[in-house]
């Protein structure tokens, strides 16, 4: 290729940059929407006189069952017809139940509207990422999908603001209106501008083998890779603490300090912004270096992050001081994210590509159905059995932060047949495994795309 050739070929042209931004800000939407919630909890508590069980079904089930349920379908459709469609359904839905919200005159009818919620933002997150992998060239795409995945933090920081500021000016209805309507924009947006790739990415031997395998049979393969199935496991108990713990943390503080929720939200939202997207940079950059050599290595970081985690998050639980409590759970947030990173790129090695969309699917749904399902339920029915308020709260918080145990054994266990696994998806013969230390005698990088 000549020097022109490889500079055309290295330039990210205007619409490769538009398209991502515009994919970052929808990914920010996504978890603003979701997450603003539980900011207002406090304040739909004490206008509805419901119990934290019912605050904890709330926020994770009556969303998470919908959403896990939906998404591996919706994903399967995405495959056979136009995403970009579903795309912008999906963000009309979700921002239009977000603004239903702010119109609940009833609990009954806030269920229902995040259910709906659920239902809008089931496909959202394999379809985005189905995308951005056809648009974008294989030597940026890791680039992209970084940039994209910082929308969570920076929605978790943005629906902390605005939830303050909703609270501040209109009250926890206003919070939800205000989040809402910037969806509709954006899915206007993406319907005017943003256009299917064409050709759509995959190549003709790898569809045809999506065609002619049967679900059982993709099922079967995902099964047989050991260090998938222990990494989905891992994920999955992690999500239930990061989800749970980051769920109640804003109640817990306006029930533990002398704080308003709106001013906790200010409060929580550079806390969570920053700390979010540096440990998942962070876990992108450390999880590429440790397993350069071995491909172990960034499991064994998966698992060692896990420990520091625990004693970081009882210290803020049990702290008296709200300024230590918030810098003690950056600094553990910030840590529990790094295994985001490594986790999803032993997951893409060790499955063969036709299978990777749907191993990612089945891990999602294993991280929402019980992260954001189990997480929040579970502190929420502590709470009520100790009787609520700070101490209950407090209690269920501190014994789900103990599965972080149970995620580490299963990252370590992960790590003992990660080598063997990405040795058959590289057609390499089990002979060429040493079985004394686990790994292929020749230092074979992690595969990231």
């Amino acid at each position: 290729m000549t020097d022109s050739g490889q500079n055309r070929a290295t330039r990210v042209s205007g619409y490769e940059a538009y398209f991502v931004g515009v994919v970052m800000f929808s990914f920010m939407l996504n978890f603003l929407d979701r997450q603003i919630l539980t900011l207002l909890l406090q304040p739909i508590k004490t206008e509805f006189g419901v119990s934290d069980t019912a605050l904890g079904l709330l926020t994770g089930f009556a969303f998470a069952a919908f959403y896990a349920i939906l998404g591996l379908p919706i994903s399967r459709l995405a495959d056979r017809t136009s995403r970009r469609v579903i795309l912008v359904a999906s963000i009309a839905v979700w921002s239009v139940a977000t603004i239903a919200s702010g119109f609940s005159t009833t609990f009954t009818q806030l269920v229902v509207a995040r259910i709906f919620l659920g239902l809008g933002e089931a496909g959202f997150v394999p379809v985005a990422t189905s995308l951005i992998a056809d648009s974008v060239p294989a030597h940026r795409r890791a680039t992209a999908m970084g940039l994209a995945n910082a929308g969570f933090p920076l929605g978790i920081m943005a629906g902390f603001l605005i939830g303050a500021l909703g609270l501040q000016w209109h009250g926890w209805r206003g919070a939800f209106l205000i989040a809402g309507f910037p969806g509709v924009v954006i899915a206007l947006l993406f319907w005017m501008t943003i256009r299917e790739p064409r050709p759509a990415g995959r190549s003709t031997p790898l569809a045809e083998d999506r065609a002619h395998e049967s679900l059982v049979a993709s099922l079967a393969l995902l099964w047989s890779r050991r260090s998938y199935r222990y990494v989905v496991a891992g994920n999955s108990l992690s999500a239930i603490a990061i989800f749970g713990l980051s769920s109640w943390l804003p109640t817990f503080l306006v029930r533990s300090f002398p704080q308003d929720a709106h001013n906790v939200g200010y409060i929580l939202a550079p806390a969570f912004g920053i700390a979010g997207t540096v440990g998942v940079i962070l876990g992108g950059i450390i999880g590429d270096r440790f397993s350069a050599r071995e491909a172990a290595r960034g499991l064994w970081l998966c698992a060692g992050v896990c420990i520091p985690v625990i004693p970081l998050i009882g210290a803020s639980i049990l702290s008296t001081s709200l300024t230590a409590a918030v810098v003690f759970y950056s600094v553990a947030y910030c840590i529990s994210v790094i295994y985001s990173g490594p986790a999803m790129a032993t997951m893409c090695g060790v499955i063969p590509a036709r299978n990777r969309a749907f191993a990612i699917g089945i891990a999602l749904y294993g991280m929402n159905l019980l992260g954001l399902g189990v997480g929040p339920l579970f502190v929420g029915v502590v709470s009520d059995l100790v009787g609520g308020g700070r101490y209950g709260t407090q209690l269920g918080m501190l014994l789900e932060t103990l599965i972080y145990l149970p995620a580490a054994a299963c990252y370590f266990l992960a790590s003992r047949s990660v080598a063997q696994d990405l040795a058959q998806v590289e057609g390499i013969t089990s002979a060429s495994v040493d079985p004394a230390i686990g790994v292929s005698p020749r230092p074979a990088p992690m595969p990231l795309r």
